[in-house]
Formats: C-alpha cells, sequence, structure tokens
C-alpha cells in the first residue's frame, strides 16, 4: 500500500504545479485542478478498498467527454512534474469517494479520475512489463530516438498494468494504437506522451510540451 506522510507541500512546488495546470487548461481546454488539504475523497470505506493512504492533495482530471487520450497524455505531465520536484503520484480511476471529492465542473464536464500527489512514506513497486517486442514493431535496429521512446513506453503506468497498447514506425513516422482492456485510450495518451518525452519528438501533433516544465 502507498501512504502519504503530513508534509505539507511547500507553496513554491504549489505555485509551479499551479502554473503547469494553467498552461494546459488555457491550451487544450481541459480543466484540470489541484486541491490542497482535503482528505475526505480518500476517507472512509474508499480508503479501506484503496491502496493508497493519508492522501490529503489530488489533481483532478476534468474535461469535455471523449478526451481520454488527451486526458491521459496530459496528466502524466503532471505526474512527472510532480516527480521531478520530488512529490509521488498514483493515478485513481475508482477507489476515492466522488461523491466528497472537491472538483468544479462547468456544463457537459466530468470527472475522469484523480491523481493523488504528495510526500510518500513509501515508493511504488516496479511493475512486470510485457516483452518490448510484444508492444512494438521494428524495435531492433530501429534509430536511436525510437528505442529510447519504447523504452520510456514499457515504464508508463496503465490501468492494472494491462499495457493494452502498441506502438509502430513507418520511415520516421510512429503509430500507436490502443488496444481492448480497461481505459485503453487514457493509457494510450500516457505512453504518447512517455514516447515523445524519451524521443525528443513531437511524433502524435500534442506540440511541444517542454514549456510546461520550464520553472522546475
Amino acid at each position: 500500500m502507498r501512504s502519504y506522510n503530513e508534509c505539507p507541500i511547500e507553496k513554491e512546488k504549489v505555485h509551479k504545479l499551479s502554473g503547469i495546470i494553467g498552461k494546459i487548461n488555457d491550451g487544450t481546454g481541459l480543466h484540470f485542478q489541484l486541491i490542497l488539504n482535503e482528505p475526505r475523497a480518500f476517507s472512509g470505506i474508499a480508503a479501506k478498498l484503496g491502496t493508497i493512504g493519508g492522501v490529503k492533495n489530488y489533481f483532478v482530471l476534468a474535461g469535455a467527454p471523449g478526451r481520454d487520450e488527451d486526458v491521459g497524455y496530459y496528466g502524466e505531465v503532471l505526474v512527472i512534474a510532480s516527480q521531478m520536484m520530488g512529490l509521488g503520484t498514483c493515478w485513481v480511476r475508482s477507489t476515492y469517494n466522488k461523491s466528497k471529492a472537491v472538483f468544479d465542473l462547468r456544463d457537459g464536464e466530468e470527472v475522469y479520475l484523480v491523481i493523488s500527489v504528495g510526500y510518500g512514506k513509501n515508493c511504488g513497486k516496479p511493475h512486470v512489463s510485457r516483452d518490448v517486442h510484444e508492444i512494438a514493431d521494428g524495435y531492433d535496429g530501429a534509430p536511436d530516438w525510437y528505442r529510447r521512446g519504447i523504452d520510456s513506453v514499457m515504464l508508463a503506468p496503465t490501468a492494472i498494468n494491462q499495457q493494452k497498447f502498441h506502438f509502430s514506425l513507418d520511415g520516421d513516422a510512429v503509430k500507436a494504437e490502443a488496444g481492448v482492456g480497461r481505459f485503453p485510450e487514457l493509457d494510450l495518451g500516457i505512453a504518447k506522451f512517455h514516447f515523445d518525452a524519451a524521443a525528443g519528438r513531437d511524433c502524435f501533433g500534442y506540440g511541444d510540451f517542454s514549456g510546461l516544465f520550464a520553472e522546475i
């Protein structure tokens, strides 16, 4: 079980994370939010059924329906930014109390999921990956940038560690497709961010996200 301690997130880090959220929301139309010092979403039955404890801070990933891949891509931006600041995170889809969670929704929006954030008492365990050749075609003998991208994809978090996506290389073009499973489009978005970040290329039309990390 992953647990968080009582240490608050410093104001400077809150400011930086809020700035990244603002840039994401302004550029994409998503409605991400950072909720601080709010323990009710992970209390009661939700805490007993969940795999994390002591959560008082979390990102709310909200937006219009049908944007699962975008939510995954930019949600992982927040995960990596948090980790760069020394914070721990965990994607949470169902084991939190939605009726007690704090968030703001505009007309037509929905909450996709939340990401806990804070100072962890312990670290998450490495997941067991599928063989790289099940994840990607053309890995052997591929350009270094493609191999770097796939190596990073292998480390991407996915729902119940399913890794239900597939990457392939056609010339300089990278194709990525979601498989069949739980929340495959969201997982694909997370994987695409890992690929772009490690390969140093905008392979999927998300643009240059590097500016989001400029102040970290």
